[in-house]
């Protein structure tokens, strides 16, 4: 899906927790760090596709708080 829609938010979202399933830290924040810049990006209260209703703020919010809990350890893979 990220190939063919580089925006699709849900997508860097869900990759991220793939990645953290996979133990792939590094992988997983930049994931996560493109579905926050993404989600900031839109208008606060759009509802994301596939999101189940999440507007792009709560998807930033959710993002951003397991983006820190990985740490600055996650910096590599």
């Amino acid at each position: 899906a990220l190939y063919l829609a580089r925006g699709f938010v849900m997508a860097h979202y869900h990759l991220g927790l793939l990645l953290i399933a996979l133990d792939r830290p590094g992988d997983a924040a930049r994931a996560l760090d493109n579905a926050i810049a993404l989600s900031q990006a839109l208008e606060p209260d759009a509802v994301l596709s596939e999101g189940d209703g999440a507007s792009a703020t709560e998807i930033a919010a959710g993002a951003s708080a397991i983006r820190a809990a990985l740490g600055r350890d996650s910096r590599g893979s």
